[in-house]
């Protein structure tokens, strides 16, 4: 049995298992490398991990193999990241721009900067700017208080400051 069957089976003594802890780089490279085209055959940077993948025959989250969209459960440092993803194609707003995302939770706090940049790396390539957001306070939307989100434009080249802004560095 893989990780995420024994969590479904029993998730209580996933929580418990600390030895389920964290996914090497090796395993996470190797998982992600063999998912690289979409089916279409095209080259692709935003990646749904088959590996973690949420199916239950009927749920409105379930996706297949090769959707670049769906739910996940990662396991992670011993607990369990909740994610919806999706590579927003077809799913524009009032600008028509697609956007990719990555959505979060976790049941008892909001996700730190290390599990956020964990599934930054996990659904896109480490060299891809993936941002969080903090609209205007009318523009809120919270569905959920321990969730948070990353974002990416489809097509859309993200400006970055200027390194030394931030920091020298070394």
């Amino acid at each position: 049995m893989d990780r995420f069957t024994d969590w479904k089976a029993n998730p209580r003594q996933f929580r418990r298992d600390a030895s389920l802890g964290f996914m090497s780089r090796g395993e996470k490279k190797q998982d992600v490398e063999s998912e690289r085209r979409s089916k279409q055959g095209e080259i692709m940077s935003f990646h749904a991990p088959n590996k973690y993948r949420f199916k239950k025959q009927g749920h409105p989250y379930t996706s297949n193999d090769g959707d670049n969209f769906g739910a996940f459960f990662v396991p992670f440092d011993g607990r369990g990241l909740k994610v919806i993803a999706t590579d927003g194609k077809g799913i524009t707003g009032k600008d028509k721009i697609e956007w990719e995302h990555v959505s979060v939770s976790l049941s008892n706090r909001c996700p730190n900067w290390k599990e956020m940049s964990f599934l930054k790396d996990l659904f896109w390539d480490s060299e891809d700017l993936v941002v969080q957001f903090h609209p205007p306070k009318s523009q809120y939307v919270n569905q959920h208080p321990f969730t948070l989100h990353l974002w990416r434009p489809v097509g859309i080249k993200i400006p970055l400051p200027p390194q030394i802004f931030v920091g020298v560095q070394s």
